[in-house]
């Protein structure tokens, strides 16, 4: 009696290969990339990821679905990327920087698939994260949410609009340059983020000198009490100045109350009259100062245009943007193209509809942007701002708004995705790390969410491992949130999620360095050189070249 394999499973064995054209049983097998005839290698102990179908040898190797040849590299891959995503989401980033290179280099997917398909695990991620933190409620005020949607509202079409600029300039860079810079600006980001997170461990672990005046404030209250009372009773002393040095103490406490609570303040009003160096400006420097006048001119609320009472009203305007700002961008992917994705109306790229449509969505991004930061002046004039949040002025919101278009910019440029830049930028102008981290991880949701619907509906991303990979990326956003906001509050320990985004951001700039050298090797060994690598590319090839 004769055995025989399934069919499928005959065709898209990986190692086995397949059957020659002759009709012999030479079987083919992946090299390089592509199939080879005999030898084959062993069977890998881990399993396979790309497989060849009955075709010539030299015919490029595809990937394997997941069923019904699950394998042990699978589920290795599958538990990295629940990992991840708990680490990741939990930093409120998306984790792209980590899941592009496992898929890449554990399940062996080429670049453009790798790129999709994180997408759908980010997006798995971030709807976890998203179940925690639309429930939570923020550190210092339970009758507030922990996720600021006026600063999503006001940033996220922000950072949309600077990387559509970078995506652009990641065309055209040498790829020896792109992988520089991120190594670069990522090492000097982790670095700070690191830096700020030990030393608010320091401050929050040991007793920093503002607790140990606290401490003796009431101490001194009592003795200043304690010598009141004897000096009224000892008038006979010759204390008849008494009433008057009572009064002068009891002045002086509340005073005393300031100046201590003051104290926490001092690092950030050094570091607000720090940069005031006029005398030191350059032509840069002015451009940039004109720039913010600008944007400041742009984001002034105008008088009486919110009434009071109207925070319900801004909630409701800021959810309308964001969801107005997803629309956009998903009819920017689907007609336009973008993230390796062909426009479904056939524009080619470097047309003129290609160009007009990258104009028009910028201009509207940032008008989307400027009306979010005008609401959010509005808002933290109307009802201040307590020493635990920013607030929003308009040189603040300027400032703020061109740094996370500069951000955006470098997100774009480096490929990576926006929340690994914001995340410390927030925490730099003085958002709580809870409330940063989840509102940076709602921005992520809305781009990867959109991305990955457009990604599986154009078939451009595998079905089966979206779900599967995803489905873990969901449980491990979930999880990681949850237990690290069980931390924070049962240790009061806000520099842990600190110092997570910096752990993640330095985590994120190995993997990605080293795919890059990796990716780099392999052009070398295929034949490119030196001289090409780093050239600068063409943006718009000419037609028919």
């Amino acid at each position: 009696m004769r055995l025989t394999l399934p069919p499928l499973l005959l065709s898209l064995a990986a190692t086995h290969g397949a059957r020659s054209h002759d009709g012999s049983h030479r079987r083919l097998h992946c090299a390089t990339r592509h199939c080879a005839a005999p030898p084959s290698p062993p069977q890998p102990f881990l399993g396979y990821s790309s497989m060849c179908l009955p075709s010539p040898p030299g015919a490029p190797c595809v990937h394997k679905p997941l069923l019904p040849h699950l394998t042990p590299l699978d589920a290795i891959a599958g538990l990295l990327c629940l990992l991840a995503a708990a680490l990741a989401m939990s930093a409120g980033i998306g984790g792209g920087g980590i899941f592009v290179p496992a898929l890449a280099l554990l399940l062996r997917f080429p670049p453009h698939l790798a790129t999709a398909l994180s997408q759908a695990l980010i997006f798995g991620g971030a709807l976890g994260a998203l179940f925690v933190n639309a429930l939570a409620r923020h550190p210092h005020d339970e009758a507030r949410p922990l996720i600021d949607v006026g600063v999503a509202a006001f940033l996220a079409p922000a950072e949309m609009a600077g990387a559509l600029g970078g995506v652009v300039m990641n065309q055209a860079l040498p790829v020896l340059l792109i992988l520089l810079a991120m190594t670069v600006l990522l090492s000097v980001v982790a670095v700070q983020t690191l830096r700020k997170g030990f030393g608010q461990w320091a401050a929050e672990q040991g007793v920093p000198p503002t607790r140990k005046l606290r401490q003796t404030l009431p101490r001194a209250r009592e003795e200043d009490g304690e010598r009141h009372s004897l000096i009224l009773v000892d008038k006979s002393d010759g204390a008849q100045h008494a009433p008057e040095a009572a009064d002068e103490a009891e002045a002086c406490a509340p005073c005393a109350e300031q100046e201590m609570c003051a104290l926490e303040d001092v690092p950030r009003a050094r570091e607000a009259a720090s940069p005031s160096k006029d005398d030191r400006r350059t032509f840069l420097h002015s451009l940039v100062a004109a720039a913010i006048g600008v944007l400041a001119a742009a984001l002034t609320p105008r008088k009486g245009s919110v009434a009071a009472g109207a925070y319900a009203s801004d909630i409701t305007a800021d959810v309308v943007s964001l969801v107005c700002v997803w629309f956009g961008l998903l009819a920017l992917l689907l007609l336009r193209g973008g993230k390796g994705l062909h426009s479904a109306i056939g524009i080619s790229v470097c047309g003129e509809a290609y160009w007009g449509m990258t104009a028009l969505s910028f201009v509207l991004l940032l008008g989307f942007s400027a009306r979010g930061g005008r609401r959010l002046v509005a808002k933290s004039r109307r009802q201040g701002s307590s020493g635990d949040e920013v607030h929003w002025e308009t040189e603040t919101a300027a400032t703020a708004m061109a740094a996370t278009v500069f951000a955006g910019v470098l997100a774009g440029m480096m490929g990576v995705g926006g929340g690994i830049v914001l995340g410390p930028l927030m925490i730099h102008i003085g958002m709580q790390p809870q409330v940063s981290t989840a509102t940076t991880a709602t921005m992520v949701l809305m781009t990867s969410s959109s991305a990955a619907a457009v990604f599986l509906l154009s078939g451009a991303c595998p079905l089966d491992y979206s779900l599967f990979l995803g489905a873990l990326t969901l449980v491990g956003g979930y999880g990681g949130k949850s237990l690290l906001l069980h931390l924070v509050r049962r240790y009061q320990c806000t520099a842990l999620i600190v110092l997570i985004l910096g752990s993640m951001i330095a985590v994120s700039m190995l993997a990605i360095m080293v795919t890059g050298i990796i990716n780099l090797q392999e052009k070398l060994l295929a034949g490119a050189d030196w001289r090409s690598l780093l050239a600068f590319q063409q943006l718009c090839p000419a037609r028919g070249s």
